[in-house]
This record gives structure tokens, C-alpha cells and sequence, in this order.
């Protein structure tokens, strides 16, 4: 068996998630810590580093600090870091988050007599009077903040009027004797240390510190837990360890192969899921739900839940549909469906976004063979399209008001010159909507599903009304193809096209199956070196363009930096329309990025040339990153499930040296099955179990039985898509 903690054990990670309460923790203590109560009011999608609110560090009598850390480990579990300080003073730390409390356990030796303080340095939030630089100048600090704070009985606490904690009691307490400090609106709690030389004795004799720090609207409630915790903080690593063990050993399917990358990649993935995850149970949010990320955008995003859930499929509990039941519980009698969702708001009115949702449907409906979900869901698709073609259609496409509602927020697409920021969009400063080929592309896709959900429960009136709708917007998107540049377009509303080429204007691909010549001239594209074959394709800008960008900076964001979803998106497409070899090529690519800086990451956006996350306008831990875990599924390891139809394809997608998988647990329909094979010079050989009979099917070959053994080549000629199951 896997030890799935060792192995995702690294030193480049400083982040501890917990159900609300979320730490940056890159030094000692808690470092800045953040909580979300699922209210508008005190969401502000760059808040977790907007203030210091536990940092702790060492301070000598003569007023010099000093930290040198030696080692730091990161694990799901808890992080453990070793530093250095006065006269040879050694520290280990060892701190985790469990039950919305911040526990460190700190442990001080030395090899010479020594005198120092312990500082906690501690932050109020800071406010602003604007939140938006993309749409709004001039962002000012607000100079007074409004809050009380108390000290009694070893135990301090904050409590902040305004701002993104507003109504919270910050609680912080040690297990040892503190003296408050207050110095404008900052506050220190200092502890005295006098450490007696250790050199000379059988065994160091450790100082033990126990930090503890919680946020409730319940001061009383918060001040109990933060006691529990310092009297017992050994019971939080236990808990927490508990929590995580039960996800990794029951939840999901058990993953391994010959490739400890690979390895990494599956179960890290896993955790970013895990570590998002949010269930207020409360106003619009009635269900769980998985976040982009606990770390910058806390709030449910339409098209960002649809992509989480296509690989969340896997993982055995409801979160992929639950996540998606917050969209169309939220939808409006207009049949908007949220851009933006908080407890208490929907919070971008009446924009829209990509229509990922139906794609994302059918796939969780395939695994699981579940008609009632299409029965639940399909009268919200149905009643989107219609707010679509009724409030946001001309000339038969949908046209886009903002840039942000394609989700390609600053691209050249929608502005032609820099500085690249929505409000210099022609969209925006002039009201000249624009007609993207990808988003209608999802809207057709949408109908095509629609079509074929109304099928599967019956609906033979909505199965042809979608049969013909979806006609009429294929008809409209292939006008948007251009001879000339040999992509589809964006075009003005008034019809002036845009001649600016992007991976949007090769996601039609992924619809419009059929036309052979435009496909190989998309294809031209994709492997042209000086447009999109780069080392770690896909850019979204092409290279000769003027504008392309790939610098560590705003200007880049959807100017040539790669995203994981529109990766997917491409791989898709490929498959689709059967250009397999290059499928095969991109989902190398694509895998690699995942750990190109050794370990893996699941961030918004990658560098084009190195592979390597950005540093800015970039989030961790992101939830649509995961979707590495889909192609991992899906494509290295060739494993789609009918569950419908108790049938199982595998068509795997192997690279150089993936000699060897095995995963167990994954389930088609309601029947878990177990699947291992390995690489044996030009072809697989695999072994299968299920707990029911099943049928198994591969290129050529199709057997039924609980168990199935056998071989098939290595290489593929024709691969099931499941658009087309």
C-alpha cells in the first residue's frame, strides 16, 4: 500500500486549510490567518494576505531579532520546521488546523544560557474604500479601523466591526505567561524565555510552548476551544489526521503506478479538493460545496464549479453534484444562473459565464448511471438556454457584455491594446459586445447534451426541439470560421471580426465534429512552434502576436500564459475528432506541468516556456487545477465508465516509462470495480474486478464478467468520446 503521506511530503508548502479557518504559514506560527462565514459582506477575494495575524518571532533584549529556519516539511497532516536563533538556540515546531483552531506546539532548547523574548505579533485587517482595481482606481486604505480587543486570564481576544472578520472574536492564547503589548494597531503578546545551558546534561531539556488560536462569532465557545487546545493540543493532530486518513483510505480510489510522479500528482489533486471543500448548509448555500480556493476566491464561481467537478466524479461522496445543486437552486425566475455565489448574495447580478455545467452533468451522469440527476438538473439547463437566446442573443450567437463572462479576463480577445484591463475593453467604455466562438461552442455543446439527457429520462418533445435548436446554433458558429486565418473568430456585434488568434477559436472543434479541412488547419496551429507549440503547450495568446506576453505580470494573465481547464478543453477536442497521436503528445505535456518544479501544484496558470506556476495574479491550491486528475483518469490510464449501461472502456494513453497502474475502488454506476495493468513492449496487459458482472470493452475487444483479463495493443486507433456515449 501507498504511504500517501509520505509522499506528499515536501518544503514548498505553507499553507494549512481547514472547514473555515485557513493559515499561511511560510514562518513560525500561524502566520496569517484568514476565516470566511460565507457572507458577501466579508468576502474579499484577495483577503488572506490583507493583514498579519499570527506571526510569532524571537526577540532578544537587545531589541535584535533572529530566525534562521534548517527544516520544514509540509504534509496534508500538519507542517514540522526546525530553525535556529541567539547563542544556539534550537526550536522545532510542529502546528496544524483542525476544528477552525490553530494549534503550535513549539519546542525551545539550548546549549548556553540565554535570554530572549517570544513575540506574537498580531494584525487587524486592514479596509479599503475600493475593491476592484480592474474596474475602480485608486485604492485607499482606510486609517481607522473600528474594533475592541480584551485581555484576561492568559487569553486574548480581538473583535473587528468592519471589515472581511467583521463580527468575529479572534482568539489567541499560550501555555505560558504573556504580557499585551500595544503600539497603534498593533498588538505583541510577549513571553519571557530564560533557557540554562543544556550542553553538559544526558539529554536536552526541551521548553515546551503551546500557541492556540481560534475565530467564532461565540466568544464564549471560542474561548473554551482555544483552553481544550492548549491543555490538549495533541488531540488536534489526531483529529485532523483522522479527518484526512478517512479521505485518502475510503473516499477516493486507490491509486498506483510505476511513476511516483504520477503518484504525487493523484493524490495532491485529491487533497486540493478536500482542502476547498465548504459546507455552510445556509441561505444559497444549501450544499457543500468546493471553492476555487480557501486562499484568494472563496465564493462558488459557475464555470469553476463545473470544472472541479468533472474530475471531483472520482472521489467517492456527493461533492461533485452538490456542488453543482448551489448553481440551479440559485437560478432566477429569468432562468439566470449565478455568476458568483455568497450565503446571502448572488454577487455579479446578471453576468453570465461559460457554460460548462451540461458537459460536466453528463459526466458525473455516465459514472454513476443516475437518471434522477438528469430529471433534478435538466429543467435548469433547459430554462438557461432560454434566458440566453432570450436576453443575450442577436443574430442567432450569444454575445458577451464584459470581458470577465468568458472568463478570459483580460485577453487581447476583448482588448485591443494594452494596458490589458477590462475596463479599457470596448465592451465596456463603448457598450460593443462581442460574439465569441467558444462560448457559443458551449452553448451549442449545451444543447447537444440537453438533447441527449431528454432522451435518456423519455422527453421525446424536448429531444426535438433540441435537436433542431442545436442545429441552429452550429449553423451560426461555423460562420465564425475565418479562411483567411483558418480559426474561428470573436467578432463585434456589429460584425467586425477580431483578428486575434487564441486556443478559443479552436474549442469549436470540440462541437463541430464533422468538417475535416477546418480541423487539420486548427491542428497547423497547434503545432506550429512560433504560435502554440511551445514547450509546455497551450499558450493562450499565439507567439506572433505582438502582444504576446509570458512575464510575470497582470499583462500576461490571458495573454500567454497556460491554463489547465482550456488544456482539457484542446485534449478534448483532439480526441474527439480521432488526431490521437497529438491527443497523446498534449496530455504529456500537459501531465508534466503539473510537477515541472518537482512537486505538484494545482495552480490557476503556468508558464508557456518552463512549465513553472506564476508567482503573480495566480492562485494555489485551485480547485479547476485538479482537472490534471481527469486526464490522469481518463486519458494516461484510458478508464471510462457507462454507467448506464454497466460497460467500462479503457483505451489508456500511455508515455515513455508509465509501465505500471493499478486503482481500486472506482466505481461504475453503483458497482466498484478494480483495474491494474502494465506495459509489455507493444502491448498491455491488465486484469479486472468488479463486484458485479460488467462489460468490458477496449478497441476490438469486448468481454463481460466480474472478472476480465486480457491484452490489447499499445497504441490506439479510435477512442470512445464520452460526449458521444
Amino acid at each position: 500500500m501507498i504511504d500517501i503521506e509520505q509522499i506528499l511530503k515536501r518544503k514548498d508548502k505553507f499553507e494549512i486549510a481547514d472547514k473555515f479557518l485557513t493559515s499561511y504559514t511560510s514562518s513560525l506560527g500561524g502566520g496569517s490567518l484568514n476565516i470566511w462565514d460565507g457572507k458577501s459582506e466579508n468576502f474579499n477575494h484577495c483577503s488572506p494576505l490583507d493583514g498579519s495575524d499570527a506571526n510569532i518571532y524571537i526577540l532578544s533584549y537587545e531589541g535584535r531579532k533572529g530566525l534562521y529556519l534548517t527544516d520544514y516539511i509540509w504534509s496534508p497532516y500538519e507542517i514540522n520546521a526546525e530553525y535556529i536563533t541567539y547563542r544556539r538556540t534550537y526550536i522545532k515546531e510542529r502546528k496544524t488546523i483542525w476544528d477552525n483552531t490553530f494549534i503550535d506546539i513549539i519546542l525551545i532548547s539550548n546549549e548556553t544560557d540565554c535570554k530572549f523574548k517570544i513575540v506574537c505579533e498580531i494584525v487587524p485587517r486592514f479596509l479599503y474604500k475600493k475593491k476592484d482595481p480592474f474596474f475602480n482606481e485608486g485604492i485607499v486604505e482606510k486609517d481607522n479601523i473600528d474594533y475592541d480587543f480584551y485581555c484576561s486570564d492568559n487569553i486574548f481576544f480581538l473583535y473587528e466591526k468592519e471589515g472581511v472578520h467583521k463580527n468575529f472574536y479572534k482568539i489567541y492564547s499560550f501555555n505560558k505567561k504573556f504580557k499585551l503589548k500595544k503600539e497603534g494597531n498593533v498588538f505583541y503578546l510577549e513571553i519571557p524565555i530564560n533557557l540554562k545551558s543544556t550542553l553538559f546534561t544526558p539529554h536536552a531539556d526541551w521548553e515546551k510552548i503551546v500557541f492556540a488560536v481560534t475565530y467564532s462569532k461565540d466568544k464564549n465557545e471560542g474561548i473554551e476551544k482555544v483552553k481544550k487546545a492548549i491543555e490538549f493540543p495533541d488531540i488536534y493532530f489526531q483529529e485532523r489526521r483522522k479527518d484526512l486518513d478517512e479521505f485518502f483510505r475510503n473516499k477516493i480510489p486507490y491509486f498506483n503506478s510505476n511513476l511516483l510522479y504520477l503518484n504525487k500528482i493523484y493524490y495532491f489533486c485529491n487533497y486540493v479538493s478536500f482542502s476547498n471543500i465548504y459546507d455552510f448548509k445556509e441561505g444559497n448555500f444549501k450544499n457543500r460545496f468546493t471553492c476555487p480556493s480557501k486562499f484568494r476566491l472563496l465564493c462558488q464561481w459557475f464555470w469553476d464549479s463545473a470544472f472541479q467537478s468533472i474530475y471531483e466524479k472520482y472521489i467517492n461522496t456527493d461533492i461533485s453534484t452538490s456542488s453543482l445543486r448551489n448553481i440551479i437552486q440559485n437560478q432566477d425566475e429569468k432562468g439566470h444562473l449565478p455568476f458568483t455565489l455568497a450565503i446571502d448574495k448572488v454577487i455579479t447580478g446578471d453576468l453570465v459565464q461559460p457554460f460548462i455545467l451540461p458537459i460536466a452533468l453528463w459526466d458525473i451522469y455516465l459514472k454513476n448511471g443516475d437518471k434522477e440527476i438528469l430529471k433534478e438538473f435538466l429543467p435548469s439547463l433547459i430554462k438557461f438556454d432560454k434566458y440566453i437566446e432570450k436576453f443575450r442573443m442577436e443574430n442567432g450567437l450569444v454575445y458577451l457584455k464584459v470581458p470577465g463572462e468568458s472568463g478570459w479576463d483580460n485577453s487581447r480577445r476583448y482588448i485591443p491594446e494594452p494596458p490589458f484591463i477590462q475596463k479599457n475593453s470596448p465592451m465596456i467604455k463603448n457598450n460593443r459586445y462581442i460574439f465569441s466562438p467558444d462560448f457559443n461552442t458551449y452553448i451549442y455543446i449545451g444543447r447537444y447534451l440537453i438533447k441527449k439527457m431528454a432522451k435518456e429520462i423519455g422527453k421525446e418533445d424536448i429531444y426535438k426541439e433540441y435537436e433542431k435548436r442545436e442545429k441552429i446554433l452550429r449553423k451560426e458558429i461555423e460562420k465564425m470560421w475565418d479562411e483567411k486565418i483558418g480559426l474561428f473568430l470573436d467578432k463585434y456585434i456589429d460584425g467586425e471580426k477580431i483578428y486575434v488568434k487564441t486556443p478559443a477559436g479552436m474549442i469549436p472543434m470540440l462541437g463541430l465534429i464533422s468538417n475535416k479541412k477546418q480541423n487539420r488547419e486548427i491542428i497547423s496551429h497547434i503545432l506550429n512552434k512560433n504560435e502554440f507549440w511551445t514547450d509546455y503547450p497551450i499558450p493562450t495568446l499565439s507567439l506572433d502576436d505582438p502582444y504576446f506576453n509570458s512575464s510575470d505580470e497582470y499583462q500576461s494573465y490571458w495573454n500567454g500564459r497556460v491554463w489547465p481547464n482550456i488544456n482539457w478543453l484542446i485534449i478534448e477536442s483532439l480526441i474527439r475528432n480521432n488526431f490521437l497521436k497529438i491527443a497523446k503528445e498534449l496530455i504529456e505535456k500537459t501531465i508534466r506541468i503539473c510537477v515541472v518544479s518537482g512537486e505538484p501544484n494545482c495552480y490557476e496558470n503556468y508558464n508557456p516556456f518552463t512549465g513553472l506556476p506564476y508567482s503573480t495574479h495566480n492562485i494555489f491550491n485551485y480547485g479547476w487545477g485538479g482537472i490534471f486528475n481527469d486526464v490522469l483518469i481518463r486519458r494516461v490510464c484510458g478508464i471510462q465508465s457507462d454507467g448506464r449501461n454497466k460497460i467500462i472502456s479503457f483505451l489508456p494513453f500511455l508515455f515513455p516509462n508509465s509501465d505500471f497502474f493499478e486503482i481500486k475502488n472506482l466505481t461504475c454506476g453503483n458497482i466498484p470495480f478494480s483495474i491494474e495493468f502494465e506495459r509489455r513492449k507493444e502491448f498491455i496487459k491488465f486484469k479486472l474486478k468488479a463486484d458485479e458482472k460488467i462489460r468490458f470493452i477496449s478497441e476490438k475487444n469486448e468481454k463481460i464478467g466480474k472478472k476480465i483479463e486480457g491484452k490489447i495493443p499499445s497504441e490506439l486507433s479510435k477512442v470512445y468520446h464520452f460526449l458521444d456515449l
